[in-house]
């Protein structure tokens, strides 16, 4: 039950303001869902953004857009300096990346090139002018880009299929015995019995 720890010249604003306060820790604040990309209500994700550090952030993105930059922002700085970092960015935003380094191809050494794949989506100078400041910003030190190409994609569907039919058959013949061979054994056996009489007269 709420007791006031108001002295009893307190004015009503205040123990108003007291009663309210009081209440604060009823108020349910599902933080869980406030820092999961996922779950997080939309008009909260430029702050998540903030929180996470995105490197690139446009407001005209679509909703998908963004959660998918927010999500991919913890693996990006943690891999930042990799081309693993320089690929997680770009998809994140919907493209596909190829990346090719100097000792895959004839390239001067620490050089790389990128190339991006556009399928309906399209893109346009702005989004290549940001594509290429997110692979300067996640990659190496040392390594330079040397092109960044753009490559026509489409996607469709390949359906495959096949069938297997097999059968076995079984003949059963009628019963055949095979000869039977009888064995035994012959047993020998002997047998003797005799008799002694003895007669037993008196002393005469």
């Amino acid at each position: 039950m709420f007791k006031s720890l108001l002295p009893p010249n307190t004015t009503k604003l205040e123990r108003a303001l007291e009663e309210t306060a009081a209440l604060i820790s009823d108020v349910p604040v599902p933080i869980s869902r406030y820092i999961d990309p996922a779950t997080c209500p939309a008009g909260l994700l430029p702050w998540l953004a903030w929180e996470l550090s995105v490197d690139w952030w446009d407001e005209n993105w679509t909703e998908a857009q963004k959660r998918a930059a927010i999500a991919a922002s913890p693996y990006v700085h943690m891999k930042k300096g990799t081309p693993s970092a320089i690929r997680q960015a770009i998809k994140a935003l919907g493209y596909t990346i190829k990346i090719y380094t100097s000792w895959q191809e004839r390239l001067a050494p620490h050089a790389f090139r990128v190339e991006i794949g556009v399928s309906s989506q399209g893109i346009n100078e702005f989004l290549i002018n940001e594509i290429n400041r997110l692979v300067q910003a996640n990659k190496n030190t040392r390594s330079y880009l040397s092109r960044l190409s753009l490559v026509g994609e489409t996607h469709g569907n390949l359906y495959l299929g096949s069938a297997i039919m097999s059968g076995l058959e079984t003949t059963i013949y009628p019963y055949i015995p095979e000869d039977l061979t009888s064995y035994g054994f012959v047993c020998h056996a002997g047998t003797e019995q005799s008799v002694d009489r003895i007669c037993i007269y008196p002393l005469s």
